[in-house]
């Protein structure tokens, strides 16, 4: 702060002194730059370049050139990692420690993985106990509408012991292990949130119609969250006979819809026996119709019904087949033989599926519902050959290996090569599938190639074999044979009494040469009507 004017002190005054007078500058004396002696520059030798070699072959693991030996998981090496020890001390044994040190463990100290975003989501129902169809054509791809919903009688929702259960029931099925866990914030559960808002406002929860009306008023405030989860008699909120049809909760499953039906038919079983367990535990306000809707239930049991009904199919159409082939070819042993090289060829196609890791859907149960009509066609027209070569070829000489080979030649002559070139360019247009974007067709082409394939060497190799080896020779096995006998048998006994039987009170004799002219019955075997019927005299 500024002084005042009488405690002022007086500013002294300063004078510079004068600067001092440098010295004077003493100039340098030159000195002489000496001379460089020159250096004697080195001669230098240049240094041979390396000539380059071929690198060695690199080895395996003994260090030897060319080897491809590798060091297995227990350290040998060139081993097979079967000297190695599992997690239990017994050598040889697959059990190994997971990533928490415990031996065959499931790594339950790890963090759960991050929830998939693509799990679908499953609806519990109260109050619908059906679907009335009647009227409607579900043949129909394009009908909105299948048919008109069955209400539960006994579905009451408009007190407080069903309120209170249907809020309880909202927090069992979140914390099921079922549902998961860590979606529960997608779960939508309206009992519970309009609980949640009467509690909120204070307000009485009434029960009849006013129930019903207070619900519908909650449900028309928050219209676009709820209106697809639970159904009214009428959408009036005055109305006297208000009530409250059906209900439904949403919470989101452990199912995505990648998921093989038979991984996800576990799952449906469990859901099953859940519901069940909660429908016999429920008050008897809730009626008995519960049940679980989920996106996947049609695929999975359509697609496991088609795949169950597989042996259902192979067994219908081998009866068929085998039947059919009896009595085109009019013998019971070689249709057997020609149906064990149909079993022959399905066995096979199946081990090729679990070859190639296939599971059994929807594709592969078609394509084995059609595989029996596909595999019988070659086999069947070799057993007609073979039954046709039977009355051709001449089997009275030579052992019976030597007659079935000569009957099995004639057939594969008469009809092998029809067979190979009907197999073969079968096979080669359906192979033209293969080029198919759409997966299904190219599985599809494979499936059809392959069983004509199998069925072609199963006709040319397996069939021929065994009708060599014990087919039947002669009439052996010709039903039809013995059916024209017995008609030839019922035709004379019922007619007239046989020639070659007399009566004491007969007054002809068919034994003796005279009788024979005497009588127009007594006739010779030999001049019976068995060209009629087919027959000759040596069969007769």
């Amino acid at each position: 702060r500024p002084l005042s004017t009488a405690t002022q002190k007086p500013t002294p005054t300063y004078t510079p002194a004068p600067p001092p007078t440098p010295p004077p500058t003493p100039t340098p004396t030159p000195t002489p730059t000496p001379t460089p002696t020159p250096t004697p520059t080195p001669t230098l030798t240049p240094t041979p370049t390396p000539t380059p070699t071929d690198p060695l072959p690199i080895g395996g693991c003994d260090q030897k050139p060319g080897s491809t030996k590798v060091v297995d998981d227990c350290g040998v090496c060139g081993g097979t990692n079967s000297t190695c020890y599992g997690c239990d001390g017994i050598k040889g044994s697959p059990k190994k420690f997971d990533a928490c040190g415990i031996c065959e463990g499931k790594n339950l100290c790890l963090p759960p993985a991050p929830p998939n975003d693509r799990l679908e989501p499953i609806f519990i129902l109260w109050g619908i106990s059906g679907i009335n169809t009647d009227g409607y054509d579900m043949n129909d791809p394009f009908l909105e509408k299948k048919g008109d919903a069955i209400y539960d009688s006994e579905f009451q929702l408009d007190n407080l012991v069903a309120h209170e259960y249907l809020v309880s029931m909202c927090d069992f099925f979140e914390a099921h292990p079922l549902v998961e866990t860590s979606k529960t914030s997608s779960s939508i559960c309206i009992i519970k949130a309009f609980d949640k808002d009467m509690k909120g406002y204070n307000r009485e929860i009434g029960t009849g119609s006013v129930y019903a009306m207070q619900l519908l008023t909650f449900v028309k405030k928050h219209l676009w969250n709820y209106w697809q989860y639970v159904g009214f008699s009428s959408v009036d909120v005055d109305d006297p006979n208000l009530k409250v049809l059906w209900i439904r909760y949403r919470f989101v499953s452990t199912l995505t819809p990648s998921i093989s039906s038979f991984d996800a038919l576990p799952t449906y079983n469990e859901w099953d026996a859940l519901i069940s367990d909660v429908n016999a535990k429920a008050p008897k306000e809730m009626g008995n119709s519960i049940t679980h809707v989920h996106p996947q239930w049609v695929r999975v049991w359509t697609e496991v019904s088609m795949v169950n009904s597989i042996v259902t199919t192979v067994a219908i159409s081998s009866a068929v087949a085998l039947v059919a082939l009896m009595i085109f070819v009019g013998n019971l042993l070689v249709p057997l033989a020609a149906v064990l090289a149909i079993m022959m060829n399905i066995a096979t196609i199946f081990g090729v599926f679990f070859i190639l890791d296939w599971h059994l859907g929807v594709m592969e149960a078609i394509g084995m519902s059609l595989m029996v009509g596909l595999a019988c066609d070659y086999v069947f027209h070799m057993a007609d050959a073979y039954q046709d070569a039977k009355v051709r070829v001449d089997t009275s000489v030579g052992t019976a290996f030597d007659q079935r080979y000569a009957v099995m030649r004639y057939a594969l002559r008469r009809m092998g090569v029809s067979v190979l070139g009907g197999a073969l360019t079968t096979v080669l247009s359906a192979l033209v599938l293969l080029l198919c974007t759409i997966q299904i067709f190219a599985k599809f082409g494979i499936i059809v190639a392959m069983t004509l394939g199998l069925s072609l060497i199963y006709t040319l190799f397996f069939f021929p074999a065994v009708m060599m080896l014990c087919g039947p020779r002669g009439r052996f096995g010709d039903f039809v044979h013995y059916v024209k006998i017995g008609l030839l048998y019922a035709f004379f006994c019922c007619r007239r009494p046989p020639p070659w039987t007399v009566s004491e009170n007969s007054s002809y004799s068919a034994v003796s040469p005279q009788g024979l002219g005497k009588d127009p019955f007594a006739r010779s075997t030999s001049e019976f009507d068995l060209q009629e019927l087919g027959l000759d005299v040596e069969d007769w």
